[in-house]
């Protein structure tokens, strides 16, 4: 069972901007190699590559726990980072009983439908079912318009029930173009009542919808981990 099994990206701007990490060792920075996150992706020696490019995150100017430098990545048009799987129950794989936690600083310049931060499945790769959606980590739009916190997945068929979509997302979110802002989520699979979502440090009351709380397991299979888009990099998921 992975217990408080914890993802961490410093920095990610969606649509058209970047994921970062702090050149020198700032308030953040000594934060995140005190609570050592099991995976946390920095992008300091990041290569440009199609549809990304190095970019500025969030600096001490306005954002006092970060440094005077915070290299980037700008994601355009579907471009993501991909993150081969381990193979078969690997640190990415989640079953009823594991902990997830996601954290992350983003930047969102649009929303055209769901902006994906951090997902397992669901890629399009082929020799993969279309639904695979182990976890989603996203951005969604909420009643009010802005950027809400998201989680998604989809559960297991068995043969008295079809598979499932189990979406749940934040009431309050922030407004689209307004800068950097923190999101995460916790969820304990099979717990529908464990889930928190975070915006800006504060906890955000939210709700599930699709298939609503559930406790059946997610499906799960060795898919990749996608960084910034999702379904073969669809622009209504990037």
């Amino acid at each position: 069972m992975k217990s408080g099994f914890y993802l961490f990206i410093l920095c990610l701007q969606l649509a058209a901007g970047p994921f970062c990490r702090a050149a020198e060792m700032s308030a953040y920075a000594q934060k995140m190699a005190t609570s050592k996150p099991d995976r946390h992706w920095s992008f300091d020696s990041f290569l440009p590559a199609k549809n990304l490019e190095a970019s500025s995150g969030p600096t001490s100017t306005e954002y006092p726990a970060f440094g005077k430098m915070n290299p980037a990545v700008t994601m355009k048009n579907g471009g993501r980072i991909i993150i081969a799987d381990p193979g078969k129950a690997s640190v990415f794989d989640f079953e009823n009983g594991d902990e997830i936690t996601v954290e992350a600083m983003v930047s969102l310049d649009q929303l055209r439908g769901q902006a994906a931060i951090l997902t397992k499945g669901r890629t399009n790769n082929p020799g993969f079912p279309a639904n695979n959606q182990n976890w989603a980590f996203r951005l969604k739009r909420t009643a009010g318009g802005q950027a809400g916190v998201n989680f998604l997945f989809r559960s297991r068929s068995t043969k008295e029930n079809p598979g499932d979509w189990h979406r749940w997302t934040s009431n309050q979110g922030f407004t689209v173009g307004d800068g950097w802002h923190h999101v995460a989520i916790t969820y304990r699979f099979g717990d529908p009542e464990s889930i928190r979502g975070y915006l800006n440090g504060k906890p955000v009351e939210g709700k599930w919808d699709m298939g609503g709380p559930t406790t059946r397991p997610p499906v799960v299979d060795d898919d990749e981990v996608w960084i910034g888009s999702s379904m073969a990099g669809n622009l209504e998921n990037s």
